[in-house]
């Protein structure tokens, strides 16, 4: 099955275990930011779990509803007008590309992408 990940989901990809927020020149290292097109997916270095784009090039829609906070709450809401969306765009600056703040979208429309999940059958055979 494939599907969009949760909020939750989306953040433990980011955030590779980090326990605060990433340093703006790490940021800047890994995120296309404060530019005028997306760039080439994988351009930029990947964070330490080897996943590319996770903050910056384009906001990426999460399937939880947005709660109309700038963080998240521990359970999301249940309906909502918007879906969360991550990490920021090309357009967008170092203080929004953060695995901990949110936005509600479906945004603009050309600066938003998604990414999906793919779940796996575990076999307890």
């Amino acid at each position: 099955t494939y599907r969009l990940p949760s909020e939750a989901e989306w953040e433990y990809a980011a955030r590779t275990g980090a326990k605060k927020d990433f340093r703006w020149n790490e940021i800047e290292a890994s995120a296309n930011l404060n530019k005028k097109t997306p760039i080439t997916v994988a351009s930029k270095k990947p964070n330490a779990w080897g996943v590319y784009d996770m903050l910056g090039n384009v906001w990426e829609w999460v399937d939880d509803y947005y709660n109309e906070k700038l963080f998240a709450d521990p359970k999301p809401p249940e309906k909502s007008k918007h879906h969360v969306l991550k990490g920021a765009s090309f357009v967008g600056d170092v203080k929004n590309a953060t695995y901990m703040t949110h936005a509600g979208g479906p945004g603009n429309g050309w600066d938003v992408g998604f990414r999906i999940v793919k779940d796996i059958e575990e076999n307890f055979e």
